[in-house]
């Protein structure tokens, strides 16, 4: 029996339209796209200055496009950048005096909270379904039949990692006080939600362990199939890509790591290495040797990461599943990582890519790839066949559609 059509919200602190170039922006235009071709979904997001230009291919697929204007310190002109730091500053001094952790109050607007409330209050929403952590705060000012918070990490646990590499005493000090706060605001508040998506069994463990009464299911990257799949292009010998926003920390400290620690020791054989550094956000990148090239945001990703012999994501810390690599294994890229690269997705060692302890390691597994085509033929199908049974978008929205449903039921 065909069930009607949902009246669906989404509610995000990103834009997402076609150049985010961020793995949490291009799920939820996916999802966006994919919920769209069956029930009304309407989008509220806070629009950085220049996003505007991209409302109007949301307002294609949606019901109704609301955005609330949110300034980011990249594209800011000296005035905004100006008002920008006094915000900044103001919610952080704030922060220190409250129990609510910075990255939470940094995303406060009242205007967005009077936003939020006045569409859920002219709309009857089915279904009203927050995304990221910090945009739980927003819970009080919604009317609908169903909250959804959608986390796209558990949000303490890279804090607290970050917290574990750092040195600097004060930074320490901070960065300790800062991942218990996110601990305790995000077990807390999440009594509040009908339902809490995560990426993984990983983080649903780590979730029920510090809150039983938490209700979770797991919401996997999906990967849309018939827009990525393997090309044929021509193959750039010796050449490895990395991909991803470097305006995220994880990031550049990978890009470092893979610099400091693991292009030396492969350069000791493979003294031609190139390493390209595909996605936006390249100014905080740090100075980088000759044989590393920054494409900077690439249209078609297929192209540039096409031509690699082998990906690489060599990521020390950092929260979540990493949709990168799904990305470039639906284009038949073998993949290298971390154990913390390779966290939440349902992937073996050895069949679907590989993944290595230490820089050393990594650089052999990278050396055995640039010197086995039948290894990297292996490793590269095993991983697109992962991604097509597991990671096509089909199968995971039928799974929020019955999900979405059942809780209208109960």
């Amino acid at each position: 029996m065909e069930k009607d059509p949902l009246r669906i919200l989404i509610v995000t602190p990103y834009l997402p339209h076609s150049r985010i170039g961020m793995a949490g922006g291009l799920l939820i235009r996916d999802m966006i796209r994919y919920l769209a071709r069956k029930h009304r979904v309407s989008l509220l997001s806070m629009v950085s200055q220049g996003e505007d230009k991209y409302v109007s291919e949301l307002e294609q697929i949606c019901d109704r496009v609301e955005t609330v204007k949110f300034l980011r310190i990249y594209g800011a002109t000296t005035r905004e950048k100006l008002v920008l730091v006094w915000d900044r500053t103001m919610k952080f001094i704030s922060s220190l005096c409250s129990s609510t952790p910075y990255f939470v109050k940094k995303y406060w607007s009242p205007q967005f909270a009077a936003c939020l409330e006045n569409i859920t209050n002219e709309e009857a929403f089915d279904i009203v379904q927050l995304e990221f952590t910090q945009f739980a705060q927003y819970r009080p000012f919604i009317k609908a039949k169903a909250v959804i918070l959608d986390e796209h990490d558990v949000s303490f646990v890279p804090r607290f990692r970050e917290y574990r590499l750092t040195r600097s005493p004060f930074k320490r000090f901070y960065r300790n006080m800062e991942w218990l706060k996110c601990m305790n605001f995000e077990i807390s508040i999440g009594e509040q939600f009908n339902q809490i998506f995560v990426r993984s069994e990983n983080d649903r463990n780590v979730l029920k362990t510090f809150n039983p009464k938490l209700n979770t299911s797991i919401l996997l990257h999906g990967v849309g199939l018939e827009n990525i799949s393997p090309i044929n292009v021509e193959i750039e010998e010796e050449s490895v890509a990395f991909m991803g926003s470097y305006s995220h920390r994880p990031n550049v400290d990978a890009v470092i790591y893979f610099k400091d620690h693991i292009v030396p020791v492969i350069e000791k054989i493979k003294p031609n290495i190139k390493i390209y550094l595909i996605g936006k956000n390249e100014e905080f990148l740090p100075r980088l040797p000759d044989n590393f090239v920054i494409t900077g945001f690439c249209e078609d990703l297929a192209a540039i990461l096409g031509k690699c012999q082998i990906f690489v994501a060599p990521l020390t810390w950092g929260g979540g599943v990493k949709v990168k690599l799904l990305h470039a294994m639906a284009l038949g890229r073998p993949v290298v990582t971390t154990p913390v690269g390779a966290e939440g997705l349902d992937v073996e060692h050895g069949v679907h890519l590989l993944i290595a302890k230490n820089p050393e390691e990594f650089a052999r597994y990278v050396i055995d790839l640039l010197d086995n085509p039948q290894l990297r033929h292996r490793i590269a199908h095993a991983g697109l066949e992962k991604v097509r049974e597991r990671y096509g978008w089909e199968r995971i929205i039928a799974d929020i559609e019955n999900l979405y449903y059942s809780l209208l039921i109960d």
